[in-house]
Formats: C-alpha cells, sequence, structure tokens
C-alpha cells in the first residue's frame, strides 16, 4: 500500500485524489491546502496542512509519497520544484486510474496523472508533471513533455510532440507528426493540423495563431 499526499484541494485536486483511490495499492493520506483550515474535510480526507510542512506531515501520517494536485501548468510546475527541494526524500510517483489503457513500454515521467478512460499507446513517452485528463487518448509513438496538459477528450495521432508547459483544451485534436511548441496553448475543439511555435494561442478549424503569450499567462 502507497500512502500518498496530495498537494492542492481544488476540484482539479480532487480529481487526482479520485485517482489515487481507484487502485487498491493506493491510499490518500489528506490534502495540503494553504487555504483551509488543519482538520477540514475534503470527500472524506482531511486537509493536513500548508506545502511548508510537507516533510513533518508526511513522517506523522506515514506517507510514502506526494502528488501534485494543481491543474495550471505554471503552477504544478512551481509547487512541484518547490515541494521537491523542501522533502528530497519523498519519491513524487506518477499515478494512473485503474480505468486507463496504458501499452506495455510507455514511459510516464514522477508526477505525472493519468486520469480516468485515457488510452496511450505504444512508443509514447510522457514527461514530469503532466496532466492527461479524461478520455485522452494518445497514439503510438508520441511525446509530451515535461509540465503538459491534455485536456478531457483530446486526441493526439501518431507521433505528435507537446512541448514542456503547453496545453491543449478540451476536445481539441492533433493529426500525425504534429509539433506543438513550448508554452503554447491550444483552444477547446481546435484541429491542429500544421506545426506550432513556442509561446502562441492557437484555435479554430484548422487552428490558427491568434497571438503570443508567456508561460504565466492564463490559458485563454
Amino acid at each position: 500500500m502507497t500512502r500518498l499526499v496530495i498537494a492542492g484541494a481544488s476540484g482539479h485536486a480532487r480529481v487526482v485524489a479520485d485517482v489515487v483511490r481507484s487502485r487498491d495499492d493506493r491510499r490518500v493520506v489528506g490534502f495540503l491546502a494553504p487555504d483551509l483550515p488543519p482538520g477540514a474535510s475534503v470527500d472524506g480526507d482531511p486537509v493536513l496542512g500548508d506545502d511548508d510542512e510537507l516533510a513533518e506531515i508526511a513522517r506523522a501520517g506515514g506517507a510514502d509519497g506526494w502528488v501534485c494536485g494543481m491543474g495550471d501548468n505554471a503552477r504544478r510546475r512551481g509547487v512541484t520544484e518547490r515541494l521537491g527541494s523542501l522533502a528530497p526524500e519523498l519519491p513524487n510517483p506518477a499515478v494512473v486510474h485503474a480505468s486507463a489503457t496504458i501499452a506495455p513500454g510507455v514511459v510516464l515521467g514522477a508526477g505525472t496523472v493519468v486520469m480516468a478512460g485515457v488510452v496511450i499507446n505504444v512508443g509514447t513517452s510522457i514527461g514530469r508533471g503532466c496532466v492527461v485528463n479524461t478520455s485522452a487518448s494518445v497514439d503510438h509513438d508520441g511525446e509530451i513533455s515535461d509540465f503538459a496538459n491534455l485536456s478531457p477528450g483530446v486526441v493526439l495521432g501518431g507521433g505528435c510532440r507537446v512541448g514542456s508547459g503547453s496545453f491543449v483544451g478540451l476536445g481539441a485534436k492533433v493529426i500525425h507528426n504534429v509539433t506543438i511548441g513550448r508554452d503554447t496553448v491550444v483552444g477547446a475543439g481546435a484541429l491542429v493540423t500544421r506545426d506550432l511555435p513556442d509561446n502562441v494561442v492557437a484555435y479554430g478549424i484548422p487552428a490558427r495563431v491568434v497571438r503570443d503569450r508567456t508561460s504565466t499567462d492564463p490559458y485563454l
């Protein structure tokens, strides 16, 4: 049994907790949430304290590791790096919902969360701290870089590349062998038929670049 602390208590964090609970060999110890009082309940599990207290909380609660429950890519990266430095001895494992289908040989980086109904096919590599959200599909030989986020219902064709920190919106589709650059946002429902550069927002059918962005800008 692996006992995990969830960093955050938002809606996204609650879904991450559900991913952990879906497997018989993992358990949620509780949540780290600076905006909620210790002892508050989130879906039946307790708020244990603030991020700064991770190492102490883990020792007191017998936790074996932690998972970041932040949906925003830039925030998830920052919290992951901070907690990793505060408690380097604690693992930050990838967690996969019991209903997900992951092909043999797929690589999942530390702290990545794979949610219900996801399909990830052969030859795919997914970096650290990524989110592959509900019912997303990644075809063969894909490469998803660190702290990227695939929203519910996203479909990536074979050989697609998604750069670090990029976000692909609800139901977007990306055809085979297309590359999406670093810190780029693809809008909901888009159809991406050609490569997209770093640091842009693109949407539409077919997707077109509509403006530049930085890694800390809101998604849309």
